[in-house]
């Protein structure tokens, strides 16, 4: 999962492009402009970024090591690497906006809103109709950042109300990406389901990738051991170094990685004995003697 990850962290180009496919136009500029200082702390910032990654490449190329380099910038072995697959200083993650029990209704909202109807009590009794189980609250926090015009006490006057639009781009993180793709087909929204159709076809690493893992998880849940040694060789001549390493890294520990894809046994029931036994433990401070751990875990002797 991580060498997916790390795929999809340098397919910005991609992640982007399927994010205006799925907004149907380019992404939208800022809601404003930014003002003198919000735009020399930005350039500060990307300068700052731009030093780190410049400065992270010349040790590499000197020869340095990454643990070396970890040591003299004080950075994390992962930040590193991701520095040096990157073709250029990646850019600033950008967060996704948070779902709410509103998020499944906005496209009906946003219908109703461009034809007109800005009465919040009637929405509201038309989303309840829908099935909606959030506040009003919710719904009048949303309703207030569309409105136009002054605000006065009692029901608003009826205006064509500014068009809000129908598709807001989706905007995640590699990581919120790599657990939608593997995400059941019936399982994701409309708009997820775009996002994903759109950055397969436009990504030929993101397309391979994909189908790589997705066949590695079948394996494993599938307990289809024999076919383990036809996807190593397909990993290892994917193109893609991140599932490359993967596949090298399975092949150090291959005996245990074929056992896990053909034997029935599972070691879960130990790991949940441990974790057991350190949760009882955490609980007495560490302080309990051997008898009395012995009680609480086994219980009682029998009589």
């Amino acid at each position: 999962m991580e060498a997916f990850q790390q795929v999809l962290a340098g397919e910005h180009a991609a992640l982007r492009a399927a994010a205006e496919v799925v907004a149907g136009a380019p992404l939208p500029p800022p809601t404003r402009p930014l003002t003198a200082p919000e735009r020399q702390a930005r350039q500060t910032a990307h300068a700052r970024r731009q030093v780190r990654y410049d400065t992270v490449r010349r040790l590499r190329a000197e020869g340095r090591t990454i643990q070396e380099i970890a040591t003299e910038l004080r950075m994390g072995h992962n930040t590193i690497q991701r520095l040096l697959r990157a073709a250029s200083c990646p850019l600033p993650a950008q967060r996704r906006r948070r779902t709410t029990l509103l998020s499944a209704f906005e496209p009906y909202l946003r219908e109703r809103w461009n034809a007109g109807e800005q009465n919040g009590q009637q929405l509201l009794r038309e989303l309840l109709a829908r099935g909606y189980r959030g506040s009003q609250a919710t719904l009048y926090g949303l309703l207030g950042r569309w409105r136009t015009g002054p605000r006065h006490r009692g029901p608003y006057a009826r205006q064509v109300a500014r068009a809000v639009p129908l598709s807001p781009p989706l905007r995640l993180s590699p990581r919120e990406v790599s657990w939608l793709l593997l995400r059941a087909a019936d399982a994701r929204t409309p708009d997820e389901t775009a996002y994903a159709q759109a950055l397969l076809g436009g990504s030929r690493v993101v397309a391979s990738t994909c189908d790589l893992v997705q066949r590695f998880f079948t394996l494993l849940q599938e307990r289809r051991g024999d076919q383990l040694d036809a996807w190593l060789a397909c990993a290892a001549t994917c193109g893609v170094r991140a599932l490359a390493a993967f596949a090298e890294g399975i092949r150090r520990d291959y005996r245990a990685i074929r056992a896990a894809g053909e034997l029935p046994w599972s070691q879960g029931q130990t790991e949940g004995q441990v974790n057991r036994l350190k949760l009882l433990t955490r609980q007495m401070y560490g302080r309990a003697k051997l008898d009395l751990l012995r009680r609480r875990l086994l219980g009682p002797p029998a009589a």
